[in-house]
C-alpha cells in the first residue's frame, strides 16, 4: 500500500527578482521526514515558490514513487495552475 503524505513548501525573493530561497516540509502521520531548504540566487517569487514545491515533490518520490500527496503552499499562482485553473 503507498505512504501518504504531506507537503508544505514555501518561497520568496527580496526583490522580484531578487535574492531568493526556498523551504519544504515533508511529513508522514504528523512526522517530519524531510526538512529542505536552498538558497537558489536571484529568481522570482513564482521561481521560488516552484522550486520548493518540485523540491518536497522529488524527496517524496525518493521515499515512496507511488506514495499520495497532499500539498499546502501560499502561492495562488501555484495552487491555481497545480489545480488546473
Amino acid at each position: 500500500m503507498a505512504r501518504h503524505f504531506l507537503l508544505t513548501a514555501d518561497g520568496g525573493s527580496r526583490g522580484n527578482p531578487g535574492h531568493a530561497g526556498y523551504g519544504a516540509v515533508v511529513s508522514e502521520d504528523k512526522k517530519i521526514v524531510a526538512e529542505l531548504f536552498e538558497y537558489i540566487g536571484t529568481a522570482t517569487n513564482n521561481v521560488a515558490e516552484y522550486s520548493g514545491l518540485v523540491a518536497g515533490l522529488k524527496a517524496i518520490h525518493a521515499l515512496d514513487p507511488e506514495a499520495t500527496i497532499d500539498v499546502r503552499m501560499d502561492s495562488k499562482l501555484v495552487v491555481e495552475q497545480m489545480s488546473g485553473r
